[in-house]
């Protein structure tokens, strides 16, 4: 099959690789779309990704995380899957490409992934890495998805559940100030979940146009991050005492999900 890797720092090539292989709890899925993360695969690219100790970069190295696809084989214990389902986030993990020489990131981005049935595993007993990764279904990577929610669409679904996740981990009441900086795809995704609660203000840093008008929509306050500084700096908004601040532009040093967070 084909696959986007990493075959050296800042170099990007389409290579034949093997075909994923599938235990009796997962499904093999025909990739259909996957998104490219700023945080990971672009820095995998450049050589600007931590390291892991325990799997040290090699390559070449399949890219990919934010795919989907669609189920075309079903292992033997799988239950919660069929044929033909629509499946987030498909991957490859050490042992799916059979070929040591290859080094998998999650290997979304190849023509064919795999998906597994972590329910039917918890509810078997097995005993793997998912499992003891993973205990509720609910928060494991692979679901399927609605026919009316088109492939390209379903591909942006991972990086809501990650904003939904830094909303809820930080504890967002209301009554409190909300300040992000950013006004990408993952900042309108925050800014719309703490619109959903009662906030005393939910407020957008970033300089593009028309990203901040369709910001503005859900919003109640919007600033231009060129003139930011000097705002604050003249106490304009001193009304506001913001209870919690999200960054998440790359260089602040992002953390895994690529967000900063702080309470003051």
């Amino acid at each position: 099959m084909k696959a986007v890797c990493i075959t050296k720092p800042g170099v990007v090539e389409v290579l034949d690789v093997p075909m994923p292989v599938w235990g009796e709890y997962e499904c093999l899925v025909e990739s259909k779309a996957c998104g490219i993360c700023s945080s990971t695969d672009l820095k995998l690219i450049h050589g600007d990704h931590p390291e892991n100790p325990n799997d040290p970069m090699r390559y070449p190295a399949i890219l990919g995380h934010e795919g989907v696809g669609k189920v075309v084989e079903v292992g033997a214990k799988v239950r919660n899957y069929k044929l033909d389902d629509r499946v987030l986030v498909p991957f490859s993990n050490i042992g799916h490409i059979p070929d040591p020489k290859i080094k998998v990131i999650l290997g979304a981005m190849a023509e064919y992934s795999v998906a597994i049935d972590i329910a039917a595993m918890l509810e078997d007993g097995v005993d793997n890495s998912y499992t003891q990764m993973c205990k509720d279904p609910k928060d494991f990577f692979c679901h399927p998805f609605p026919d009316d929610i088109s492939y390209i669409d379903a591909a942006l679904i991972l990086q809501f559940k990650e904003a939904y996740s830094a909303v809820r981990n930080f504890e967002i009441k209301d009554g409190m100030d909300v300040l992000f900086f950013g006004d990408g795809s993952i900042g309108m995704s925050l800014a719309h979940f703490v619109n959903s609660f009662d906030v005393a203000s939910n407020i957008v840093v970033g300089h593009h146009d028309k990203r901040l008008a369709r910001i503005l929509k859900t919003l109640i306050i919007f600033i231009d991050y060129l003139f930011f500084e000097l705002i604050y700096s003249c106490s304009e908004i001193n009304n506001v005492k913001e209870n919690c601040i999200f960054s998440h532009y790359n260089t602040y040093g992002s953390n895994h999900f690529g967000y900063i967070c702080r309470r003051l």
